[in-house]
């Protein structure tokens, strides 16, 4: 099949043992003296820990059972529905049909709306779609939620991604955010995208602030975070020469 003819890939989970392990333990502590500190790790941890605090809500353990209900509760109210929406294989979508099974790479090589090449690590990709355009030409990638985990560390690394923005997802900071906060929800916080608008949006990796500071803005309310050495993120108006 050629790669013009997929118009888009959803991937299934792939679970890495020792996140798997950290979800695993921080619902452990859900019924401890230290759940509020595991209830906040799950939390930014995200749509992740979702299937386990789905399971965990019918734990033998009361106190763990209704944590669990109210955290699964919060992220479903906070994340898009496709990135809760956990498949068992991934899809590959045509114009006339569907292919399941596993694609069977660890990395995806890829290029921004500028031509830029990214290496894209499949077990951190939900969805990928291509936009409309000539069979010829190359599929458009959308932003992953997060940018942690290709990103950290990576400071002055400039970006442009497409981006449907989405103001119910969790961030943390002002201008400046945190790698673990939604870049769909981001944009709308900055005023880059209103709310279900699609575009282009032009991002860098800077060095952290001491710590970020939340607040609200056109709807969308970022919270308070410690220092984040790993790096954070900043809206560009235009790409810098």
């Amino acid at each position: 099949m050629p790669l013009w003819a997929v118009q888009g890939i959803t991937f299934s989970p792939r679970w890495d043992p020792d996140l798997d392990n950290e979800i695993g333990a921080a619902i452990a502590q859900l019924g401890g003296k230290k759940a509020d500190k595991a209830e906040a790790k799950l939390l930014v941890i995200g749509a992740l820990a979702y299937p386990a605090l789905r399971n965990a809500a019918r734990h033998l353990d009361g106190e763990i059972q209704s944590r669990a209900k109210k955290l699964a509760s919060r992220l479903k109210k906070k994340l898009p529905p496709e990135l809760l929406d956990q498949h068992r294989h991934d899809v590959l979508e045509t114009a006339d049909s569907r292919i399941t099974g596993k694609v069977n790479l660890n990395v995806l090589a890829a290029k921004t709306a500028r031509g830029e090449e990214l290496s894209l690590v499949t077990n951190e990709l939900c969805r990928l779609r291509q936009l409309p355009s000539p069979p010829s030409g190359p599929p458009v990638l959308y932003a992953p939620y997060m940018l942690h985990w290709e990103y950290a560390n990576r400071f002055g690394t400039q970006l442009a991604f497409t981006v449907t923005a989405n103001a119910n997802g969790i961030i943390y900071g002002t201008n400046k955010y945190t790698l673990v906060s939604s870049v769909a929800a981001a944009a709308v916080h900055a005023g880059v995208l209103r709310p279900g608008e699609t575009g282009v949006v032009h991002l860098e990796i800077i060095l952290p602030p001491a710590s970020f500071k939340g607040s609200e803005r056109n709807g969308v309310v970022s919270g308070d975070w410690h220092s984040f050495p790993a790096g954070a993120y900043r809206f560009l108006k235009s790409p810098k020469k």
